[in-house]
């Protein structure tokens, strides 16, 4: 990640997955601004917001992918 980054950190629907919180603690050491949304269409949407018309990149597990992928087949 580049220090010049908006990152947006979230977890999926999973027992497994670290939170947010946790996520964003270890980001913060890579990227530059980090910023945790413990729900995925919201965090989606707060990426949306910040990329402001630009290259968004989503990355993660296939539940998390999946996710987003749902949330957008429905707009």
């Amino acid at each position: 990640m580049c220090r010049h980054s908006l990152t947006v950190v979230t977890a999926p629907m999973s027992e497994r997955a670290a939170s947010a919180s946790d996520t964003a603690s270890l980001a913060q050491k890579f990227a530059g601004e980090v910023f945790p949304v413990d729900d995925v269409e919201a965090a989606f949407r707060k990426a949306l917001d910040l990329a402001d018309g630009k290259l968004l990149v989503v990355t993660g597990s296939l539940y998390l992918v999946g996710s987003i992928y749902s949330f957008l087949k429905e707009k």
